[in-house]
């Protein structure tokens, strides 16, 4: 897909904005509970089995395959039953600049876009060669209300297990 993008426009640019991928796995998981019957009752111990038996199913993969063969499998993402595959950023990145030369891809964190809302537009803005907004158009984008926060679903599930994040990060 990037290869077509590349070949119709070829100067174009490229946003990627990552979330580090422990938390992200938790919040698409919680975000699922909320949307999918069979996870309505989905608890943390849940999560924590659908992490282990995942990551044993990927670690059974990387023995045989490139890492990279295991992240595409659509097998392995059925089986998993969580998006472990979403975290493999190297993976996916390492394919984009295949593609892409660096100078013209962004790559962002949301967690440094969180801590600094203007400064992440302000890095934007500057790729993309664009005007820098007003001050007041500034105020509109740094105040706007957060949207999308879950926070009834988390309420519900509480915390990721500390063992499961070391699971995640260990992975």
């Amino acid at each position: 897909f990037g290869q077509l993008i590349r070949h119709i426009y070829p100067a174009s640019k490229i946003i990627l904005i990552f979330r580090h991928p422990v938390p992200r796995i938790y919040s698409r998981f919680v975000s699922r509970t909320a949307r999918d019957q069979k996870l309505k009752k989905a608890t943390a111990e849940d999560f924590h089995n659908m992490v282990v038996q995942g990551v044993k199913i990927y670690n059974d993969c990387f023995r045989q395959y490139s890492i990279r063969r295991c992240a595409y499998n659509s097998t392995l993402r059925t089986l998993t039953r969580i998006s472990l595959y979403e975290g493999m950023y190297p993976v996916y990145m390492a394919d984009w600049l295949r593609v892409w030369p660096k100078e013209n891809i962004l790559f962002l964190r949301t967690e440094d876009y969180g801590a600094d809302i203007k400064g992440t537009f302000e890095k934007i803005y500057n790729f993309l060669d664009l005007k820098s907004p007003s001050a007041t158009e500034w105020l509109k984008i740094v105040e706007k209300e957060k949207g999308n926060s879950g926070d009834e679903h988390y309420k519900r599930l509480g915390s990721m297990w500390p063992a499961t994040v070391k699971i995640l990060e260990d992975f």
